[in-house]
């Protein structure tokens, strides 16, 4: 596997910039290749160079010694703290730390660089392994083999990957990085309104009127755009109807009516 590779010169490090298909691509095969490595005993010299240490940390990342590559990134970044070359070995254990499969662990260190770092030049490129951090902790196997919608489960993990990729998008808008993010967000949003359309359904089908349109209201109001709205504003007709407010619920079915000529009452929002 070939990716753009990180070096340590004399003027200081080149900075790592893999294009958003390519860092996906390699994202995805990170866990299959870390598979294959067998950690080495690490010994650092205190005569080599940050140049050596690198080479050192490359070797065993691209041999799937994540573990290896860890130990001589840390080193180099305690030789060298407050130089490019820290920083860059900063930078390069939130990608190690990720092919390693570690997803809370990533999204820790890239908030560790972030905060150490606000003015470096690689802050989009944290921000967006954190929300792809977040964003994968969405999925575990046993909701994959049960087919579960993440949606009815806790979306913790879902918002911080949203505010994330906000973060990125809002303050680096032309990163190569922000049009995956975008994406990304439509997708959170969606589900994140779902979660909070099942939690009003639940409500509604418990006769508590107020909380079921406070949530329903929730989606109108702050989540959009999203494809939930038409079925929060089911649940809020629904919901003024019991609370025997049908006035109100009229003028609300009147404007869902307007707004998704198409949408027919009642169902579930789509399961993306």
């Amino acid at each position: 596997m070939q990716v753009n590779r990180m070096q340590i010169t004399s003027t200081g490090p080149i900075r790592h910039r893999l294009s958003v298909r390519a860092l996906l691509l390699v994202l995805s095969l990170g866990l299959l290749i870390g598979c294959a490595g067998t950690p080495e005993p690490v010994q650092v010299d205190t005569s080599i160079t940050a140049e050596e240490i690198y080479e050192r940390a490359w070797r065993r990342m691209t041999a799937g010694n994540y573990d290896g590559a860890m130990q001589m990134l840390r080193a180099l970044e305690a030789r060298h703290p407050f130089t490019p070359e820290g920083q860059q070995a900063q930078l390069d254990q939130i990608y190690v730390t990720h092919l390693a499969g570690d997803r809370r662990g990533t999204a820790e260190v890239a908030r560790r660089y972030i905060r150490e770092n606000p003015r470096s030049d690689h802050l989009d490129y944290a921000y967006y392994m954190q929300g792809i951090a977040w964003f994968d902790m969405r999925s575990s196997l046993s909701r994959r083999i049960l087919n579960l919608d993440h949606a009815r489960l806790d979306v913790t993990n879902a918002h911080r990957s949203f505010d994330a990729f906000r973060e990125l998008v809002e303050r680096f808008p032309d990163s190569e990085y922000s049009q995956d993010a975008r994406l990304r967000m439509i997708y959170l949003r969606n589900v994140i309104a779902r979660h909070n359309w099942h939690v009003a359904n639940h409500y509604l089908e418990r006769g508590a009127y107020m909380a079921a349109a406070a949530r329903a209201s929730k989606v109108i109001e702050e989540m959009q755009p999203n494809e939930v709205t038409p079925f929060a504003m089911d649940i809020l007709a629904a919901a003024y109807d019991g609370v025997g407010e049908s006035s109100m619920a009229a003028d609300v079915r009147s404007l869902r009516g307007r707004s998704f000529p198409n949408h027919q009452e009642g169902g579930e929002p789509p399961i993306r």
